[in-house]
């Protein structure tokens, strides 16, 4: 099933990044201030979790920077779907 993750940052030089199991996703600008990702839950039902980061451009490419970031933790399940019934 898709999922569509949507976050909004104050500053439109954010980085941000989608972490799940399968790896990690930078996420879009849409240009009204959002950034969006998508992604397919696990086939196996149960609690699953992923986190999105938004870092400062000054974070990721400024050394005397200082450190910049902001991250959410969601947690969700998938539900296992019964079969079809066929006749």
């Amino acid at each position: 099933m898709p999922v569509t993750i949507t976050a909004t940052t104050a500053d439109p030089t954010d980085k941000v990044v989608l972490y799940s199991r399968w790896g990690r996703m930078p996420l879009r600008r849409m240009g009204d201030g959002t950034c969006q990702g998508r992604f397919y839950t696990p086939l196996m039902g149960g609690m699953k979790h992923l986190a999105v980061n938004a870092l400062s451009r000054g974070t990721l490419f400024d050394d005397a920077a200082p450190y910049d970031s902001k991250a959410w933790g969601l947690p969700y399940v998938v539900a296992m779907m019964e079969p079809m019934a066929t006749n």
